[in-house]
């Protein structure tokens, strides 16, 4: 029995300011669909083009598709009758595959050596061509892959800590519509209407709320933002500064039952992850 490991992004939609007056209205789940299905390509550097390919629409509002690159590699050859050694360029070209939830425009990218083995590059790769389809351009909005930092250690550090006395965020676009409401929804909005990069939103107290930062951490996590807390972890002790830094967060299934597809293996095991991330279940 073999365990498949994906990366879990999220795939995010940006409103461009000045967007052509014939732009095609669609939302941010059908722009990320459409640029998908557009099968875009992008050279990334010299000998080495990115592809997207095999848009394969699955139940429930998801979309898988292969992701990988065609590059021309030297490789040494013997011609036993001139009896020489040469080289020529042949074509390798290692995919992998991923799925694409509308529902929580979470992304599962499967682990696979040569192509997607590191979290960041994957995202970079993919925000790449996702904009490369000019999809995204003709609805009025740039799109953002983003990787999710497992927030576990930070949270558990949260509501272990005896006090926590400083919290703070960053907020940019706003896309997402499972933030917290309380406050990085209207943070999102503040950002984008006065036309900014990012914008930071820090609290402080002689101890915050753990439940509501908790809630918190988790949403600015799920968007790929950024946090920071000042805890003093027991009492008596210093206090400490902590960064939501965690490793890249990845799941994994194994597929047993053969009468579900590989592919909607990987869509409830990704549902699953995100879902766990946010916490749905309470």
């Amino acid at each position: 029995m073999t365990t498949h490991r994906f990366h879990v992004l999220r795939i995010q939609c940006e409103r461009i300011l000045q967007s052509s007056l014939f732009e095609i209205k669609r939302s941010p789940s059908e722009v990320i669909a459409a640029s998908i299905e557009a099968q875009p390509e992008s050279v990334v550097r010299r000998n080495s083009e990115w592809h997207i390919a095999a848009p394969t629409p699955l139940s429930e509002g998801a979309l898988a598709f292969q992701m990988g690159r065609v590059q021309s590699v030297p490789t040494p050859h013997y011609d036993d009758v001139k009896r020489v050694f040469f080289e020529f360029d042949t074509e390798r070209a290692p995919f992998t595959w991923a799925v694409f939830d509308e529902r929580t425009q979470a992304c599962g990218v499967l682990r696979k050596t040569g192509v997607s083995l590191r979290a960041t590059e994957v995202a970079s790769k993919l925000e790449r061509l996702l904009n490369a389809s000019q999809v995204p351009q003709e609805s009025g909005y740039n799109l953002y892959v983003e990787v999710i930092p497992d927030p576990e250690d930070f949270v558990d550090t949260l509501l272990t800590a005896d006090k926590v006395v400083r919290f703070a965020f960053t907020a940019r676009y706003e896309n997402a519509f499972d933030v917290s409401r309380l406050i990085q929804r209207p943070a999102e909005q503040f950002n984008e209407k006065v036309g900014g990069e990012v914008t930071k939103v820090e609290v402080e107290g002689p101890d915050l709320s753990r439940p509501i930062l908790e809630e918190l951490t988790r949403g600015v996590a799920a968007v790929g933002e950024k946090a920071t807390a000042t805890v003093r972890e027991n009492a008596g002790s210093k206090l400490r500064k902590i960064l939501l830094q965690g490793a890249p967060l990845l799941g994994e299934f194994e597929w047993v039952n053969e009468q579900v597809s590989p592919l909607d293996a990987l869509k409830a095991a990704l549902r699953e992850k995100y879902n766990s991330l946010r916490k749905e279940e309470r």
